[in-house]
């Protein structure tokens, strides 16, 4: 009888024990932040494009508002290619593909980390040397051709007959704005990155430019948000169709 006490002695201590361990918080995954560039339009984006043109949700604000074809991408890449042939001074539309450059999605190859020939004079064991975590190029790669996920241009707004004539007489040394993101990329911060991007090429591209402007369907609740997000002035409705137009107005350089 007395072994039988001891024994469930054991027990109780051991099970209070175990009640007093502190449970620690999870650890926080810190998430890279994106990174992206703005590049010219290749051939080797058309299936980027395709996917991204041919969701209605994303097109159907932008320009007439239907997906584009296959002859329309092959139309828009040849256009753009076209178009970059044109001297900066006489070129009125630029296009560019927004490109994502971060290398996490990238998996390590763990033949590139190996130990070095010497041993450590401290240790009984190789010192290890990390080389170039990724594959031969990859870095390099994604920074000059990484993943297409969005597109952002800009055109002179004399072009843009869309607007009334007092309007385009007001904006002529502006440009406007178009962009859309496919919207596995979307909310994430790359169109504030795009846009301040973009206005470093239209400092160096069109000095006297004031203003950037983007025309935003009154229907398109979204991206009026957003434009209001990123710093956009709403200027006020035009057109007489339905949906109108609210224009949406920024600095292009910094006020000194």
């Amino acid at each position: 009888m007395q072994l039988t006490k001891q024994v469930t002695r054991k027990k109780t201590t051991h099970k209070s024990a175990i009640t007093q361990k502190t449970i620690k918080p999870p650890r926080k995954v810190q998430i890279q932040p994106p990174s992206i560039i703005l590049t010219n339009i290749r051939k080797s984006d058309k299936p980027a494009l395709i996917e991204i043109t041919g969701k209605e949700h994303i097109m159907k604000f932008i320009g007439p508002g239907k997906t584009w074809t296959l002859a329309d991408v092959d139309k828009y890449i040849n256009y753009t290619r076209q178009d970059a042939l044109i001297p900066t001074n006489k070129r009125m539309w630029f296009s560019y593909a927004i490109r994502e450059t971060n290398t996490s999605s990238v998996k390590p190859r763990p033949e590139h980390i190996r130990t070095s020939l010497p041993k450590s004079p401290l240790h009984s064991y190789p010192t290890p040397l990390i080389l170039n975590p990724y594959p031969s190029g990859v870095s390099d790669n994604l920074r000059r051709n990484g993943n297409l996920i969005g597109i952002i241009e800009f055109k002179s707004i004399s072009i843009y007959h869309i607007l009334p004539f007092n309007l385009r007489q007001k904006y002529k040394n502006d440009v406007a704005l178009t962009i859309y993101i496919n919207d596995t990329h979307q909310g994430k911060g790359i169109a504030r990155m795009a846009i301040e991007q973009l206005k470093i090429k239209i400092r160096k591209l069109k000095p006297h430019a004031r203003k950037l402007i983007s025309l935003v369907k009154s229907t398109n609740h979204a991206m009026q948000r957003a434009m209001e997000k990123l710093g956009f002035i709403n200027t006020g409705l035009i057109g007489d169709g339905k949906p109108t137009l609210i224009v949406y107005t920024t600095n292009i350089k910094t006020p000194t």
